[in-house]
């Protein structure tokens, strides 16, 4: 899923790369994501979220 990509309904944006991934998968893992999926902000709207504090390297082994 993650490589893939198929079916990402959310954007992360890291050092101008955009990451497709999967919000039930991010929320299940993080409670941060979980909280804010499930508020009304920017990101829930735009399907977006951008990280401006972390490199490339360090947020894909994250994600990992």
């Amino acid at each position: 899923m993650l490589e893939s990509g198929k079916f990402s309904d959310v954007t992360l944006c890291v050092e101008g790369e955009e990451l497709p991934a999967h919000k039930a998968v991010l929320a299940a893992r993080s409670a941060v994501f979980e909280t804010m999926f499930e508020t009304e902000c920017l990101e829930t709207r735009s399907g977006k979220v951008h990280f401006e504090d972390i490199s490339l390297d360090v947020f894909k082994q994250l994600l990992r």
